[in-house]
């Protein structure tokens, strides 16, 4: 072989080896496949994912020492409510948390449940941090796992976390991705609905609504059915007490709230005639002005009573109830002619006074007379006016 030959050989192979290098160069390396937890997975085994990861979540930096009794709070979502979706997982992983034997106490999501409804006038809605490190150990645990489901279009993410209820400090954390199937779609599109009982203490009666479901007090107690779960607006308007506006949240069959009403001042007017009454309100005595009128504010929406009495009349006592008559007009009655005939001239005087286009003042010398005293009259007029004075007898007679 001759070197011309062994040259070209060579050459060859160099650019043989180059263009072999090369294409080693221009080659995209794969990127690594996203673990298994990362992609979406079905119910079953994205719940045992879920619970392996919140599990070991726990062991770092020693905090499962800290975690003594757990329990496990319904899942939130998708949306502001419980669904089938949520109770189900937070079932789910409430077993695999005890089976895991982690733990060393854990409350029964049944028991968790009644302990909750003991509190529902406290705790209004659902549970995040706040509320977790709020009424955990009131409710006599050490630590609360709570979770949100977020619908994102092609998946549902499912977010978990274990609060400490003392300082309200994140102690383990995990999340999964489900896939939408019929199983979590069915579980979502489930509605639950509650019955909802209301109680008032005083009991009394008066209108509920509830989420839009109207209800009527009876003893003060009333039961609103097919209450959807989730935040719910209870309007409570009661007779005599001021309207009770609450956002409560239905999240078992059978719910409970109960309110102590607060007293609704009223104010009630009294007219009266004669004007010269004696007025008594509850065993008060309330004066009557020159027309014999009179207001009384801050009245409870309760019992109540008057006596009205005047010289010459016959007296009325009566019971009312503010919150449901603010105005109470009197003529009291009398046998006594010279009586009657002056309430006649002053109701007559009313029903002009309220046409008069001009005031007339009419006054004496003294308030009071004996028998035989001269009696001086004045008076002053906006306008030009005449003035007759008649002069009535005991008996009623104009003399």
């Amino acid at each position: 072989m001759n070197k011309r030959a062994i040259m070209t050989i060579s050459m060859m192979v160099f650019f043989g080896l180059m263009g072999c290098t090369a294409g080693t160069y221009g080659t995209k390396t794969g990127a690594p496949s996203p673990p298994k937890y990362a992609e979406a997975l079905d119910l079953y085994n994205g719940l045992e994912v879920l619970s392996e990861k919140l599990i070991n979540s726990t062991k770092v930096s020693a905090k499962a020492e800290r975690i003594q009794k757990i329990a496990v709070a319904d899942f939130i979502g998708p949306g502001d409510r419980v669904t089938g979706l949520g109770e189900h997982i937070s079932d789910k992983i409430s077993v695999r948390l005890f089976s895991s034997g982690e733990f060393p106490d854990f409350m029964e999501r049944r028991q968790l449940k009644q302990v909750l409804q003991t509190h529902k006038n406290e705790l209004s809605g659902y549970f995040d941090r706040d509320t977790v490190r709020q009424f955990g150990k009131m409710i006599g645990i050490d630590s609360m796992v709570i979770g949100i489901i977020k619908d994102l279009g092609s998946f549902f993410d499912v977010t978990a976390k274990i609060i400490e209820s003392e300082s309200g400090r994140i102690l383990g954390m995990a999340d999964v991705r489900l896939i939408k199937d019929d199983t979590t779609l069915g579980l979502v599109g489930k509605k639950k609905y509650a019955a909802l009982s209301i109680s008032v203490d005083p009991a009394v009666a008066g209108k509920v609504v509830v989420g839009g479901k109207q209800g009527y007090l009876e003893n003060g107690v009333v039961t609103i059915t097919g209450v959807p779960y989730g935040e719910c607006q209870v309007i409570i308007q009661p007779q005599g007490y001021d309207p009770v506006r609450k956002s409560i949240a239905i999240s078992s069959p059978s719910e409970a709230f109960s309110v102590t009403l607060e007293s609704k001042k009223y104010e009630v007017r009294f007219q009266i005639v004669p004007p010269d009454a004696d007025l008594t309100v509850n065993g008060e005595n309330i004066p009557l002005n020159s027309q014999g009128f009179a207001t009384i504010k801050d009245l409870k929406g309760q019992e109540c009573s008057y006596v009205v009495k005047a010289k010459g009349h016959q007296y009325k006592t009566e019971s009312f109830n503010p919150a449901h008559k603010q105005s109470i007009i009197i003529n009291l009655q009398t046998k006594d002619p010279f009586y009657a005939l002056k309430n006649k001239f002053f109701q007559k005087f009313k029903q002009m006074e309220r046409r008069q286009d001009f005031s007339v003042r009419l006054w004496t010398d003294k308030n009071t007379y004996r028998v035989g005293d001269p009696i001086s009259f004045y008076f002053r007029a906006q306008r030009d006016c005449y003035v007759n004075l008649v002069n009535i007898s005991s008996s009623g007679d104009i003399t």
